[in-house]
């Protein structure tokens, strides 16, 4: 069991560590669409502060939790504690999937963005699943049929959930009506 806790934590630092980096896909999705195009430079912006303290606490005791809660429930009910675990993962890992978009690009400390998420998604918990479920098959298929591995594959999910974000929240622009008014 001491295996395994330090397994988690080990697995939750390097998901602190690394969530920054794959963060740096909303950012090139962004310029993408709305600026320039992204560079590789952009993948690495998020290790500034404010950003990195809010996304690696976040990635950090979400991990942290997951792994924990999976371990207990697969000790205390055998059989169905993994399978419980996995169902809560999902649902939490569907609720939450908008924090980081609301860090980098709503600029909100981990835990206001950690509830915004989960307060927008749980209106429409059922259609961001089909999506993202959707998504991940896609995903998974280009690695598998493809061949275009991991790295080519998995930005695929980053990409959908800035569009989901786009599509939901938003962003300010220009050329919107309201910005025109009072113009000459």
């Amino acid at each position: 069991t001491s295996a395994m806790l330090i397994y988690s934590l080990v697995l939750a630092i390097g998901m602190g560590l690394v969530m920054p980096l794959l963060s740096g896909l909303y950012k090139v999705s962004f310029k993408n669409k709305y600026q320039t195009e992204g560079t590789v430079s952009d993948l690495f912006a998020y290790y500034k502060q404010p950003y990195f303290s809010n996304i690696f606490l976040f990635s950090f005791l979400f991990g942290l939790i997951l792994q924990l809660l999976s371990f207990f429930l697969e000790q205390a009910i055998p059989f169905f504690g993994g399978i419980l675990g996995f169902v809560i993962q999902g649902f939490l890992g569907v609720s939450f999937i908008l924090t980081i978009p609301f860090i980098v690009f709503g600029k909100l400390p981990w835990m206001e963005a950690l509830q915004a998420s989960f307060k927008i998604i749980f209106k429409n918990w059922f259609f961001v699943f089909f999506i993202l479920l959707i998504s991940g098959i896609i995903s998974v298929l280009g690695i598998l049929f493809c061949g275009i591995g991991f790295l080519f594959s998995y930005p695929f999910l980053y990409t959908t959930t800035f569009i989901l974000y786009d599509e939901i929240i938003g962003f300010p622009s220009e050329n919107d009506d309201i910005s025109k008014i009072g113009e000459a």
